[in-house]
């Protein structure tokens, strides 16, 4: 039975506006996590912000251009807004839709207590906070369950259900439109309604509706696809690199024993999954659900990662999937602790609990916990599980629960290397992003072509930003190779030849690119002229791309 949320009748609900309201106070104390920062993928999706359109046409088979949910709205901000804007709106668009999706299912479950503490802790949650920040997909597939799963509670309390229904099939589209594997929420949101609904809505009727929702939102997707010069189906690339995944060994999966030690993104998840042991015999049939469908999830995760050789559970950015079911289920085990508080009492609560959960993130890297091993943060964890048995209720359960908690947040965010990649930067991630997004609107200013091709050593100074960089245009099509200045024959990463008349861009911060780029390109036969140097500021010392033009050949060096 859902819970009575009192707050329904009112205009402005107070939970959820603090919750609208958390990602800007958490950009004012840092601003960081909501910056793409070195990362490949990252910024393989920016280049599709950026030149979706030139790249549907370019490469209608790669597998990213399937990604319309994600690709559309970047691309939409990128060309109506300045870079850093488009970004951050963008991230905070992704923020609201999953975190204000959480609370408002949450208080239909359990009540706006509830919803507002477990708000707090997924709010400010480490990886919560990376997922939604930065340009790779989970965010926006947390996002997007959320909301649907939000449609599909609001129909089973709707007597219009109808367009509740239609509006969950189109977030069902843009959940695999956003990454096939998150086809896996699927079954959670088929769940979700037959629990919820109790027979109410006949079943055969709302998959109509709900199936109708997916076909439009798919036909939308297909026309925007073939508007912007794409292939037949938009979603062919991503089918076909499924299919021809199945069966293949996957070089990144790495042995369990290397990665798990250190697999920090699971810690809360395999904690609350521990705790629901706790609930499972409960006659609630919301409260069991809360808890069974994290067990689901959670057993067709690890049923891919052991047999279907996905390295799913071993990847931060997958396992961040269980995010919202792992926090739904924390919910439900919060429930009994809050009800018998009088107001001011849980006023003052929930204002302690925002601070515990805020501190951990804003402190200084403190090397003797980030060595700490994994188990010290899922100790802390379970403490906080165990902590929901003291007693049946009361502020002292509650704040033993989420102070246990934020010293698991401490440790996971000292131990988990992602959350200090702008520490060489000066800890200036709007600062290189910047820089970054500059760099990438200098080169196709340069070349509107785009037959520009990249230069630089991956492994020096500034390599992973260059290489981040280089990501946006693709790698491959653009690259002469990555390790500069050594080059041994005319033939490039895409297997195409250096020739005469081809322009390079000398990603390096060597005052001297330009000679080590002529010589290296005289000793296979090209001549080389320098065409122009150009200094991107920022945070990145020396952040430099020089240009050059193969002009004729000549006998080699």
């Amino acid at each position: 039975m859902l819970r009575p949320t009192p707050m329904d009748a009112k205009r402005h609900d107070p939970g959820l506006l603090a919750l609208a309201a958390l990602p800007l106070l958490l950009l004012a104390l840092d601003s960081d996590w909501i910056f793409s920062g070195p990362h490949r993928d990252a910024w393989i999706y920016y280049g599709y912000f950026e030149n979706g359109i030139a790249y549907f046409r370019s490469f209608p088979e790669l597998y990213y251009a399937s990604r319309l949910a994600v690709i559309l709205p970047g691309f939409l901000l990128q060309h109506l807004l300045p870079g850093v804007a488009a970004n951050v709106l963008l991230h905070l668009a992704v923020y609201w839709a999953a975190i204000l999706s959480f609370y408002l299912v949450a208080r239909d479950l359990f009540g706006p207590r509830v919803a507002l503490l477990a708000g707090l802790a997924l709010g400010c949650h480490p990886y919560f906070l990376q997922a939604a920040g930065w340009n790779y997909v989970d965010g926006f597939g947390i996002a997007y369950f959320l909301v649907a799963l939000l449609l599909v509670t609001r129909a089973t309390r709707s007597t219009s259900w109808r367009p509740w229904l239609l509006g969950a099939g189109a977030m069902a589209t843009a959940i695999v439109s956003t990454n096939v594997f998150y086809g896996i929420y699927l079954p959670l949101l088929a769940g979700h309604f037959l629990i919820l609904n109790r027979r109410r809505i006949p079943l055969l009727a709302a998959s109509l509706w709900a199936a109708a929702g997916a076909a439009g939102l798919l036909a939308l997707f297909q026309i925007a696809f073939l508007a912007a010069g794409g292939g037949s189906f938009y979603m062919a690339p991503s089918m076909q690199f499924l299919s021809g995944s199945i069966g293949t060994e996957n070089p990144f999966r790495n042995p369990t024993y290397s990665w798990l030690p250190g697999a920090v993104w699971l810690v809360f998840p395999a904690a609350i999954l521990l705790g629901t042991i706790l609930l499972l015999k409960r006659n609630d049939r919301v409260l069991l659900w809360s808890q069974l469908q994290l067990v689901l999830l959670a057993a067709m995760m690890l049923y891919f990662q052991i047999f279907g050789d996905t390295g799913v559970l071993q990847n931060f950015y997958y396992a961040s999937l269980l995010l919202p079911a792992a926090f739904l289920a924390f919910a439900g085990q919060l429930s009994p602790l809050v009800e018998e508080l009088p107001p001011r009492r849980f006023g003052a609560l929930a204002a302690a609990v925002a601070l515990l959960q805020i501190l951990p993130l804003l402190g200084p890297r403190i090397a003797a916990l980030s060595s700490a091993p994994t188990l010290l943060a899922l100790f802390a964890v379970l403490g906080a599980v165990a902590a929901t048995r003291w007693r049946t209720g009361g502020a002292r359960a509650l704040i033993a629960v989420f102070l246990c908690l934020a010293v698991a947040q401490l440790l996971i965010r000292q131990k988990g290397n992602i959350f200090w990649q702008f520490e060489s930067f000066g800890g200036d991630g709007r600062g290189l992003y910047s820089q970054m997004d500059r760099a990438v609107r200098a080169l196709d200013a340069f070349d509107s072509s785009r037959a520009l091709r990249l230069w630089y050593d991956d492994g020096a100074e500034g390599g992973l930003v260059y290489d981040a960089l280089a990501s946006a245009f693709l790698l491959c099509p653009r690259m002469v190779n990555f390790d500069f200045p050594v080059i041994e024959n005319p033939r490039m990463c895409d297997g195409a030849h250096l020739v005469p008349g081809m322009q390079i861009a000398v990603l390096s911060s060597d005052p001297s690119a330009f000679e080590k780029a002529h010589a290296a390109l005289r000793g296979i036969g090209i001549s080389s002229r320098r065409l122009k140097r150009e200094e991107i500021p920022g945070p990145m010392r020396g952040f430099a791309i020089t240009y050059l033009r193969c002009e004729a050949w000549v006998t080699p060096r």
